[in-house]
């Protein structure tokens, strides 16, 4: 009798493994899952701060070329000033 409860039990322990297993594969597919959409917003995120920067960067060069033209031009208004006597 103790031959046939044996492979019962082990039988069990077999079925309930594979439960454990599957059940384990299916969090790491709902995790992995997670993961692949973390990642694609972080690339999202990405690309919109790269595009940022570049658009900071040209406003910055657009802002030092309108500082100098002001002072070309204020150069200029002064040399052109008539001079009071």
């Amino acid at each position: 009798m103790s031959e046939r409860s044996e492979p019962a039990k082990i039988a069990g322990v077999n079925k309930k493994l594979r439960e454990h297993i599957d059940q384990q594969n299916e969090t790491n597919d709902r995790i992995k899952q997670q993961f692949e959409k973390l990642e694609s917003l972080v690339g999202s995120q990405t690309d919109i701060a790269i595009h940022q920067a570049e658009q900071s960067k040209k406003t910055a060069e657009r802002m030092d070329r309108i500082e100098v033209m002001l002072y070309d031009i204020k150069a200029s208004l002064k040399a052109i000033q008539p001079r009071s006597q």
